[in-house]
């Protein structure tokens, strides 16, 4: 009797949870680089964003302290302090301060005895905290503004990073800043 050849097709059962177990594992390593790269690409849009609007808030700040004739004491219940500050210009009275979390430029217009808000414009940030200084002790003889924004640290408490600093001149008996 001639010998028998048998062939076989096909794969074992070893063979197949071999193969399952490598494609799980590759499977789960695409995903763990997808969600990462998904958290890398929101967290630089949203410093983008915040970006934007910071460039945004400066120009928008530096018209606003430019155009102004004189730094208010206050109106109506927006004093003048080191969280914002009341300008007279041209357009009227604004006043540019922090609204929640988010630095804000209000106009006011006289309404009888007391202020109506007539435009608000608010700047997503992400700042903590703005403060602002006056190169003279008094508010109403000021000539420069100083705002200084302190952003969230972006990796470490100590990380000042995203802090800003803006400096403006205000117009003085209709001369240029």
């Amino acid at each position: 009797m001639k010998g028998r050849i048998t062939e076989t097709y096909g794969i074992t059962l070893p063979e197949i949870l071999v193969y399952a177990a490598l494609s799980v594992v590759v499977l789960n390593l695409c995903t763990v680089t997808f969600i990462q790269s998904s958290r890398f690409s929101t967290a630089a849009t949203q410093r983008a964003l915040h970006q934007q609007a910071l460039a945004q808030f400066s120009r928008d700040l530096t018209r606003a302290v430019h155009g102004a004739s004189r730094v208010l004491e206050g109106a109506g219940d927006t004093p003048t302090n080191d969280r914002q500050v009341v300008l007279e210009t041209p357009d009227g009275v604004v006043a540019i301060g922090m609204a929640g979390a988010s630095p804000a430029i209000w106009g006011l217009a006289q309404d009888g005895d007391g202020w109506r808000l007539t435009r608000v414009k608010r700047y997503a940030v992400g700042a903590r905290t703005m403060q602002i200084a006056f190169d003279t002790p008094i508010a109403s003889e000021a000539r420069q503004l100083t705002f200084h924004i302190t952003g969230p640290p972006r990796k470490e408490p100590d990380d000042t990073g995203n802090n800003r600093t803006i400096v403006a001149a205000l117009r003085v008996d209709g001369a240029l800043p």
